[in-house]
């Protein structure tokens, strides 16, 4: 017996050797014979990426930011995270800083088809779509997640605008599928993305051609509830007086909501509104002076 346990002494002490090695790779997740573990390195580099987007007023941060979403997706392709914030970023680009109508309409274009890109990720929408026809209706909308949010709320916003400077003939064929989804991301909209939703829901309805009688007693509704939400969000009260009060010729309402945007301090609200809000007072001083000129104003 002896001799048998001397002679495969090195044969046990091996095999106790890989039984340690095993049983300490479980005990630390074997990050030291995997090293990348469970690390998803997308998420790390978005990282960067959110922080140039915060410094988004300044167009050289966000290109940059472009630029990075760019060649992550060359390395993963389609990712819905990336896409969400490809689509958020042409937004930007395009209400912020683009000033020719012809270069934001390409810009929010990108956007909408980033978002539809992100959107048809999921096997459920998708898949509901395509028996459909291609129709996006009630069943379709129904089958985004609120995960889906952030591709949800891109689509309508770059679409909504999209439109807005685009022939009104457009809204004939966009118009119910463009209505049902800013619906569905009021329904899926937590409290800090609320006003969000509600903004593009109203603009939505505010901008049909007077020939499919646009709702404005329900944009005006909404844009309301908006702007309780998000006070610090100026452009809801520049599209409120432009796209409600303007349209209804009440021009003593559209004139105090644009005095109430021209009097905020735009570099008070922070990093959240910062760009937006300069475009804002951008479009209420335009407006206004548009309004001084209008024949017949006292």
């Amino acid at each position: 017996m002896e001799s048998w346990l001397q002679s495969h002494r090195s044969v046990l002490g091996d095999w106790l050797a890989s039984v340690m090695i095993v049983a300490l790779g479980s005990l630390l997740g074997c990050s030291w014979l995997h090293p990348q573990g469970d690390r998803d390195p997308i998420a790390t580099a978005l990282q960067d990426v959110d922080s140039l987007y915060r410094q988004r007023a300044d167009p050289e941060q966000l290109q940059l930011a472009m630029e990075q979403l760019q060649e992550l997706k060359l390395e993963a392709g389609d990712d819905p995270r990336l896409l969400a914030r490809l689509a958020r970023g042409y937004h930007a680009q395009a209400y912020g800083h683009e000033r020719s109508v012809e270069r934001a309409t390409v810009l929010y274009e990108a956007g909408r088809e980033a978002a539809w890109q992100c959107l048809y990720q999921d096997p459920a929408f998708s898949g509901v779509v395509g028996s459909l026809g291609g129709r996006i209706g009630p069943a379709a909308a129904a089958r985004i997640g609120a995960d889906q949010l952030d591709c949800l709320l891109s689509l309508v916003a770059n679409w909504t605008r999209w439109l807005q400077l685009r022939d009104p003939g457009a809204y004939g064929i966009d118009l119910v599928p463009l209505l049902v989804l800013a619906d569905r991301g009021v329904e899926l909209a937590g409290e800090d993305r609320r006003g969000a939703a509600l903004h593009y829901a109203a603009l939505g309805r505010a901008l049909k051609p007077l020939p499919l009688g646009p709702d404005l007693d329900r944009a005006e509704e909404l844009l309301l509830q908006a702007t309780m939400l998000d006070p610090e969000n100026l452009s809801l009260r520049v599209d409120l007086a432009e796209h409600v009060y303007l349209a209804r010729d009440d021009r003593e309402r559209a004139a105090a909501e644009l005095a109430e945007a021209m009097a905020r301090d735009v570099l008070a609200t922070g990093q959240r509104w910062g760009l937006e809000n300069s475009r804002a007072q951008e479009r209420a001083r335009a407006l206004l002076e548009a309004d001084e000129e209008e024949p017949g104003h006292p």
